[in-house]
């Protein structure tokens, strides 16, 4: 007997060398080709209970798999999946009944020509409409439900009106849980447009003026990246690797994406504390009716 799992699977009888039947059966699509395989061994050891052999007929059965995980899998102990204990319980029972089983392992499109035979019936299995298993796999419901989760969560973030300035470099959650960043205080003060540049500490009254010591504008995001000519030569470190696919200005969700690592030694060339140049409170406040007097601070944590 030999059988071919997909998400659908066929067994077929050979008997001292001819085929003498050959069923086909197929799965939730939602199952994994290890449980595709496990059914089709079950559904094996279930057509052998129902042949008719006379007392002193050799009672020898060989299942040819292509799959390794599954051999492997059968001699775990340790593995007691439903598929599993089914295959050993319907083993057992058949022992008693004096038939030998033995699993072998085969290399699957090798020109066997049973092998590609069970091919073709599996896929020809993908059409039944019957499913004759549909217990999904833990790790599958876990997926599925990760896969809403992350969508709900994009959903949200597209509909946003926060952290706009974000969204140019991590405009896709799933991407972004791909990537794995060491952050820094300078880079999330970049990324976020949060802490550290003149425009931001002018917002929050924290120094008197925006403008950037190069005197061509305010000192925002933008203009420390693709403006600021006391950047020239950092930037310029940056467009030479960036012209080798793009040409400048390259998207800020590129910037993270694409040129991750060239990014991270852009930002931390920048001398912030060089850059705000300005660090005193301009503001004060009362505190208990008596005016308290502004003292020297700079913002280094988001």
């Amino acid at each position: 007997m030999q059988e071919r799992a997909w998400s659908q699977f066929t067994n077929r009888h050979i008997h001292r060398n001819k085929l003498t039947h050959q069923i086909k059966h197929k799965l939730h699509n939602k199952c994994s080709n290890n449980q595709a395989e496990q059914t089709a061994i079950l559904k094996a050891l279930n057509q052998i209970e129902k042949i008719k052999l006379s007392s002193n007929t050799p009672r020898t059965v060989k299942i040819y798999r292509d799959s390794r995980i599954t051999l492997s899998s059968l001699k775990n102990t340790k593995n007691r999946k439903h598929l599993m204990e089914e295959i050993r319980k319907k083993t057992t029972a058949l022992e008693k009944e004096n038939w030998h089983i033995e699993f072998t392992w085969i290399k699957a499109h090798a020109g066997h020509s049973e092998n590609e035979l069970a091919d073709k019936l599996a896929k020809e299995a993908a059409q039944n409409r019957e499913i004759c298993f549909n217990k999904i796999p833990c790790s599958e419901i876990v997926h599925l439900e990760s896969q809403e989760s992350i969508a709900k969560w994009q959903q949200q973030w597209d509909d946003s009106n926060k952290g706009r300035e974000t969204k140019e470099y991590f405009p896709d959650v799933k991407e972004r849980l791909k990537k794995k960043i060491n952050l820094s205080p300078n880079f999330t003060a970049m990324v976020t447009a949060h802490g550290k540049t003149k425009a931001y500490l002018h917002r929050f009254k924290i120094i008197q003026s925006p403008e950037c010591v190069c005197a061509n504008g305010d000192q925002t995001v933008d203009h420390l990246i693709f403006d600021c000519p006391k950047l020239d030569k950092e930037r310029g470190k940056l467009i030479a690797y960036t012209a080798k696919e793009d040409d400048w200005p390259v998207r800020k969700s590129d910037l993270v994406n694409e040129y991750l690592n060239q990014f991270k030694q852009f930002i931390n060339s920048i001398g912030f504390e060089n850059c705000s140049n300005e660090q005193h409170l301009d503001q004060s406040f009362n505190n208990k009716g008596q005016k308290s007097s502004t003292k020297s601070n700079y913002i280094n944590k988001i």
